[in-house]
């Protein structure tokens, strides 16, 4: 049977160091179950909100780097605050949630936890109202630079050219509508709006 892995033990692994008591804090805190996951392709990370007498939850997965972690679960536990105080009557990404992230985040930003050019592009993201770090391609790739390998995006792909998305499937990169670009799926001819910071396994040389 695979051990269970206490909080705090597990919030080591994953967090910068001076973010953990804070973190394991919050989490009790908020009474919230934490639980690590496999890589999501759609998701960082979500909050659900307890049923019946369930615990609610958050999971984030457990392939980020600690600063992205971190962030990822503060936007999740402000998710949690929010619906303690407002359930259903407001917008999820709305005013309300906005507040209390950015309240969340202050003693983590003034902790000396975060390099002081990710401090900065933390402070500025939390003015823009942005709902994630993937509604800001800039802030996403900064966070990633910390990854123990480099990773690649559909927008550093040449227009034309083949490439796997990560999760397999191959595209042809067209052109650029707004923040997403056309590509046609190579298994069945669609064409589907890609973001430009999706991550890619690999480029390819042909098709």
């Amino acid at each position: 049977m695979k051990r269970k892995v206490p909080l705090e033990e597990a919030l080591t692994k994953k967090l910068p160091e001076r973010a953990v008591q804070l973190t394991l804090y919050l989490l009790r805190e908020g009474r919230v179950q934490l639980r690590i996951t496999k890589p999501r392709l759609t998701k960082l990370g979500d909050f659900m909100p307890g049923t019946g007498n369930g615990p609610n939850k958050i999971s984030i997965n457990g392939d980020l780097n600690p600063f992205q972690f971190l962030w990822t679960l503060i936007h999740e536990l402000a998710h949690l605050h929010t619906w303690n105080e407002y359930g259903r009557s407001v917008d999820p990404h709305g005013k309300e949630w906005r507040l209390k992230f950015k309240e969340l985040m202050q003693p983590f930003l003034d902790g000396q936890i975060f390099t002081p050019k990710v401090t900065k592009k933390l402070r500025s993201h939390l003015q823009s109202a942005a709902a994630s770090t993937c509604s800001d391609p800039e802030l996403y790739k900064l966070l990633s630079s910390f990854d123990a390998q480099k990773k690649s995006y559909v927008d550093e792909v040449d227009q034309g050219e083949p490439f796997i998305l990560k999760g397999g499937r191959m595209f042809i990169k067209g052109k650029k509508l707004r923040k997403r670009f056309e590509c046609i799926d190579m298994s069945n001819g669609k064409t589907y709006l890609i973001h430009g910071h999706a991550e890619i396994e690999m480029r390819t040389e042909a098709v």
